[in-house]
């Protein structure tokens, strides 16, 4: 019955991430597989697995967790920055999350994106395609039942990006999104130590939750902007 779930709750996502998200001018689209977080004993192996792959995968980017992989403590590149926001969640502020793109998905937390899908990073995040290339590592947090109504991206900047222009570039292709299932009411864009850059979109309150937590998880974290997003 839970891997009947799983495939239910799989094509729930991809219906999400598909049709509820912000589409550039090129309308841009995203396909893929999911996993589950919520594994019984059964299913633990393959998670282990899967969760040592991420962690060889972001040794290879150099996301580990000593040196500059690390921030204020945390290890784990992007993904780890996300998981230790998300662990401030109290249980009546948690709502149905998954993070990832499609290709490696994960519920129940936030979740690790390919950086070579720049179409998917595009549309799905909001990360202008020109701006790729700056940016080393990258995760994901967001409503399962609709993608506007909350979307986080953690970006782990290449040395030497201008983190002011990055920051705008988010901002201006974000706001210029053309919205399916209605429009987000503000963005948010929040800096860590000039090494990540943390952007958001979604309902006012639950941005609220995510900035509060974010500020209590990370001590070097600083707000660079917070505005609301022109309703259609």
């Amino acid at each position: 019955m839970k891997k009947i779930a799983s495939i239910i709750l799989a094509a729930v996502i991809a219906i999400t991430l598909v049709s509820c998200g912000g589409r550039d001018n090129n309308g841009g689209d995203v396909s893929g597989n999911v996993t589950d977080n919520s594994t019984d004993d059964s299913d633990r192996t393959d998670s282990d697995s899967d969760s040592n792959s991420d962690s060889d995968s972001d040794s290879d980017n150099g996301d580990d967790s000593s040196g500059n992989g690390e921030t204020d403590g945390i290890g784990g590149g992007a993904n780890g920055v996300l998981k230790a926001i998300w662990d401030k969640y109290g249980e009546d502020d948690k709502f149905s999350a998954a993070g990832g793109d499609m290709e490696n998905a994960v519920m129940d937390g936030p979740g690790s994106f390919n950086m070579e899908n720049i179409e998917d990073l595009n549309s799905t995040l909001g990360l202008p395609a020109d701006q790729a290339s700056n940016v080393t590592d990258t995760a994901s947090l967001m409503h399962m039942m609709n993608a506007n109504t909350f979307t986080s991206a953690c970006y782990k900047l290449k040395e030497g990006t201008d983190t002011k222009e990055f920051s705008d570039a988010l901002k201006n292709n974000v706001m210029a999104r053309q919205w399916i299932c209605g429009t987000p009411e503000t963005y948010l864009a929040m800096n860590v130590s000039d090494e990540y850059i943390i952007s958001a979109f979604g309902a006012n309150d639950l941005i609220q939750t995510f900035k509060n937590n974010a500020i209590e998880a990370i001590g070097t974290i600083s707000v660079i902007t917070e505005e609301p997003i022109a309703q259609a």
